[in-house]
C-alpha cells in the first residue's frame, strides 16, 4: 500500500495529512479518519493503512494544524 505524508492547503496554509492508498489502479472510495487527539500518531496512521488494505483510500488531516504546538497541554483538550 502507498503511504506518504502530505500537504493540504487550506485558506493558504498548509495542513498536514496522513494518506494511504490500496494497492492497484483506482479510482477508489475515500474515508477521511478524524483524529482522536492532538496528533496524528502511529495509532492513527495503522488505522488508515488498514482501512486501505479493504480497497479504500484513506486520509487523516492534521485537524489542530493552526494551534502552535507548544501552546497545547491535556488542559486544552
Amino acid at each position: 500500500m502507498p503511504e506518504q505524508w502530505t500537504t493540504v492547503h487550506v485558506d493558504g496554509q498548509p495542513m498536514w495529512a496522513y494518506l494511504s492508498l490500496p494497492q492497484g489502479p483506482g479510482p477508489n472510495p475515500g474515508v477521511v479518519v478524524i483524529q482522536h487527539g492532538v496528533s496524528l500518531d502511529s495509532w492513527l496512521q495503522d488505522i488508515c493503512r488498514r482501512i486501505s488494505s479493504a480497497g479504500y483510500a484513506a486520509i487523516a488531516p492534521d485537524l489542530y494544524y493552526r494551534v502552535d504546538p507548544n501552546d497545547v497541554s491535556p488542559d486544552t483538550w
